[in-house]
């Protein structure tokens, strides 16, 4: 009788499957920038100087 034909090769086993990426981490939003200082008040005017008083005058005093 005919030897018997060698077994078959057993199949190759499949690839292991190629590990996932990891996920990148979506960078942070950059911070939305800090609002305008509001501008500074227009000083308050100045109260034009008093005429100055002749000396001795202010109190009512005889020169």
């Amino acid at each position: 009788p005919a030897p018997a034909p060698p077994p078959a090769p057993a199949p190759a086993p499949p690839p292991a499957p190629a590990p996932a990426p990891a996920p990148v981490p979506a960078p942070a939003p950059a911070p939305a920038p800090a609002p305008a200082p509001a501008p500074a008040p227009a000083p308050a005017p100045q109260p034009a100087p008093a005429a100055p008083a002749p000396s001795g005058d202010e109190f009512g005093f005889e020169r």
